[in-house]
């Protein structure tokens, strides 16, 4: 995005206008030094040299810096791997608030089954739970269930989706039913039924922030897989507007970018 010249500057005129910020987000495959063999595990971050992704941290940080004449304070790692000592890092490097802890998903690097679903301040020794920290917040996805009760919900489809009652299909079953849906306030990946009914879970458990997450290119049709034609856009266009209009009726809601959640949390804690 920094090295497009188009993009840069759409993200200048941006800035200019006010109301929005610009983040780091790191892709190791695109991000130099280039030093590392291409692969689905190297595509994680967590998994190189710290040394590594030190020096891609600090080029893409520079580069944001030199380009839009801002220095990025919020982050999200590419693919969403995250953990104790990379947190540490953004921290040192003058990071003061990430999103890449997503409840309840996992891929090969990284479990967040049992992720904190609200914000917290990570443990640098164990990026999973609270700790005496205070350099860096972690605003996790709003993710969930259905339910209320996503401890249960999260015990029963661990054990459902686990060898070999998966094989019995009651994940699907169950969600067919409306009984228990997985859900997450992304209109990329759900429904608007989904996203409101992940978004009225978190309220009814007293949540106070819901962050919903898209690639920007997904407001475009052909923009890529999620929106490849004007009708899916178009849902997921709508998918936000209704998101906003059940919020608006159901909470005081202060729409905020991530470093603003930064200054509204921090002093609560």
């Amino acid at each position: 995005m920094c090295n497009d010249e188009a993009s840069a500057g759409f993200l200048r005129t941006a800035l200019a206008l006010g109301g929005c910020e610009i983040g780091a987000h790191l892709h190791p495959w695109c991000n130099p030094p280039l030093e590392e063999p291409l692969g689905e595990e190297t595509s994680h971050a967590i998994s190189l040299d710290r040394s590594l992704v030190r020096r891609k941290l600090r080029n893409l940080t520079a580069r944001i810096e030199e380009t839009l004449g801002v220095r990025p304070v919020s982050f999200r790692a590419g693919r969403w791997g995250m953990t104790g000592w990379l947190l540490q890092m953004l921290g040192e490097e003058g990071y003061k608030v990430d999103s890449s802890i997503f409840p309840f998903f996992k891929d090969i690097c990284f479990d967040y089954a049992r992720a904190p679903v609200e914000p917290y301040w990570p443990d640098y020794a164990d990026g999973l739970a609270s700790g005496p920290q205070r350099q860096i917040l972690e605003v996790p996805v709003t993710s969930g269930f259905n339910r209320r009760s996503f401890e249960l919900c999260g015990r029963l489809h661990r054990l459902l989706e686990s060898e070999p009652l998966r094989h019995l299909h009651g994940i699907g079953i169950l969600w067919r039913l409306g009984i228990l849906r997985k859900v997450n306030a992304s209109p990329e990946l759900n429904g608007s039924p989904e996203v409101l009914s992940c978004i009225r879970s978190h309220l009814e458990r007293g949540h106070g922030l819901v962050n919903m997450v898209l690639h920007s290119s997904t407001l475009l049709p052909g923009g890529n897989p999620f929106s490849v034609s004007e009708p899916d856009a178009g849902r997921i266009q709508r998918t936000i507007g209704e998101a906003l209009d059940f919020l608006a009726r159901r909470a005081d809601v202060l729409p905020c970018t991530l470093s603003e959640a930064w200054d509204l949390l921090a002093g609560e804690s």
